[in-house]
Order: C-alpha cells, then structure tokens, then sequence
C-alpha cells in the first residue's frame, strides 16, 4: 500500500529529530531502489539494440555507453550500501535516545543527501543521452521497425 507525498512529508516531521532522519533516509533508499530499476532498464535497452548494430563507429559509442551504465551502477550500489548503513546508525540513535552527537550524526546526513541528488543529477543526463543515442542510433542504422515489436 502506497501512502501520498503529504502523508509522508507529515511521518517524516513528526517525532523526534533522529525519527525525522531515519525516516527521510527511508525515503532516500526507496529513491536510489527506484533509479537501480530504471538503470537496469537502460543496460537493457542498450544491450537490446546493440547486437543490430552494423556501424563500427555506433558499436564503439554502444560500449562505451554501457561502461557509463556499469560505473554509474557500481557508484549506485555503494551509495545505497552506505545509506543503508546510516539508516541503522539512525535506528540505534532511536532506541537510545541519550545520545547527543545530533549535529555530528546531522552532517553526516547532510553530506549523504548531497551525494545523493549529485548522483540523481548525473544520471538524469546519462538517461537523457541513452535515449537520445537510442533514438539516434535506430534512425541512422534503419532499425525503426524494432520498435514496434
């Protein structure tokens, strides 16, 4: 069951400030699962139309692409690993509410969350030139017709 924007804006400024964390971090992995879905369907439509592919030059530009893709889904998965990691440093702050480093813990969250939208930032454009590429590529190798398999 999804839940709206609103309703989640209001969870996440309710409780206490390390609940108020935790909950945005949960937010941020749910965003970094949804872009990993999305990478792993442009590996798929690159690898889709490659194999038509006949111009050297177009094959080239391919692989490199897909390189961009493998990086960009390495630099996915570390970010998601640390998020993770942070998610249950927020979880022990949580179920002890005694400690005082918030603003320590805060920066960190900060710099986490800046990582984060540099990426979303990046990969937007990687996207934007995947399909422009794709779209390119078809027109140029005459391959129209594979899409409306």
């Amino acid at each position: 069951m999804t839940t709206s924007m609103y309703f989640q804006d209001r969870q996440c400024s309710s409780g206490n400030r390390w609940t108020q964390l935790y909950c945005l971090t949960g937010r941020c992995k749910n965003s970094l699962e949804f872009y990993r879905e999305d990478l792993f369907f442009l590996k798929r439509l690159m690898g889709k139309y490659a194999i038509w592919i006949e111009d050297n030059d177009n094959l080239k530009s391919i692989r490199k692409i897909e390189n961009d893709l493998v990086k960009s889904a390495e630099k996915l998965n570390q970010l998601i690993a640390e998020v993770k990691t942070h998610a249950v440093m927020l979880q022990r702050f949580i179920e002890n509410p005694g400690i005082q480093d918030f603003e320590l813990v805060y920066k960190r969250h900060e710099f986490l969350e800046e990582r984060v939208a540099s990426f979303i930032r990046r990969f937007g454009e990687n996207r934007r030139k995947v399909l422009s590429f794709t779209e390119r590529i078809l027109q140029e190798e005459g391959l129209e017709h594979l899409l409306e398999k």
